[in-house]
């Protein structure tokens, strides 16, 4: 369960990973490093464009996951629990042929918090794993294990990273864009106020973000203690906010985060003494994520020597 687990989320994050000043909401105002500062659109398209014409990268991947939902005891008795999971990966990525290397440590604890008890604060497990994706295949072993798992990789889709950029341009909305410019970079953040007032955004982020589900134990716990199921086609996206760092001289993508709230009604198929459906406030995710451009990647990825 756990290899399985951390195979998941490297599989999912890795095919969205790269991808301060006075702040102002126009682009028209100038900076201190150029005469003229470029319109938040026009700095988009500049990036999309230095993607295409990239080898690959090397960029540092963070992230930070927060579990938090309700269940409860044989006795009725609310339990509630949290479930934090952290991670930090080192990523060689080339584009075309698609190929990766992964090496990283990754942390999960649980959190059990009874009305009237003090937290328990929970155990932490970490797991430090290597992993390399080349020719169709997943190579991937943690520190613990003598051999490599090897997986089929699947397909390989564009980074939602890019896919972002896209839905920027085709809106062509400088409105709202906050955007500053700072040691040689620009930042653009794009927050509530943006993704309101440009809804066709909003509904592609909702539909391509892969919040991270619950892992099977979860979902199997909050089924046999409480049967209560998660409804995730009732997500509630709260206030996303997604910031995009890029180099003023060559338009590389330096750094693209992203921090989400996430609100999921549940449904449980028990009933209370009252003989009324129980009730059970909602599944919360709370998300943050970040890749950090270190630099293009111009090398090679080969299997370690003895791995077939």
């Amino acid at each position: 369960m756990k290899k399985l687990l951390i195979i998941g989320i490297t599989a999912i994050f890795s095919i969205f990973a790269v991808a301060c000043s006075s702040e102002t909401n126009t682009t028209t105002n100038q900076s201190k490093e150029n005469t003229t500062l470029k319109s938040a659109t026009e700095v988009v398209k500049k990036a999309k464009e230095k993607s295409s014409t990239m080898k690959g990268d090397s960029y540092t991947e963070q992230y930070k996951l927060e579990h938090t939902f309700q269940s409860e005891a044989e006795d009725g008795m609310p339990i509630n629990f949290t479930n934090v999971r952290i991670h930090k990966y080192e990523h060689d990525r080339i584009f075309k042929p698609y190929a990766e290397r992964i090496i990283g440590q990754y942390q999960s604890s649980f959190k059990i918090n009874i009305k009237g008890y003090k937290d328990d604060g929970g155990d932490t497990n970490t797991f430090e794993q290597e992993e390399y994706r080349v020719n169709g295949k997943i190579y991937y072993k943690t520190k613990e294990d003598k051999e490599w798992t090897v997986s089929p990789m699947g397909k390989v889709s564009p980074s939602f990273r890019l896919k972002f950029l896209d839905e920027l341009i085709k809106i062509n909305n400088d409105k709202n864009i906050k955007m500053t410019q700072e040691n040689g970079l620009y930042k653009l953040v794009f927050d509530k106020t943006y993704f309101n007032e440009n809804k066709q955004l909003f509904d592609f982020y909702k539909k391509g973000w892969p919040f991270q589900h619950p892992t099977d134990f979860v979902e199997g716990k909050l089924k046999k203690d409480s049967g209560q199921t998660i409804l995730y086609d009732q997500a509630q996206f709260k206030n996303p906010v997604i910031e995009i760092w890029v180099d003023q001289n060559n338009f590389m993508i330096k750094k693209f985060s992203i921090v989400s709230s996430i609100r999921i009604p549940t449904v449980s198929t028990e009933k209370g003494k009252d003989g009324k459906t129980k009730v059970f406030p909602p599944f919360y995710i709370e998300e943050q994520w970040s890749a950090e451009t270190k630099n293009e990647f111009t090398g090679s990825i080969n299997l370690p020597a003895g791995v077939k």
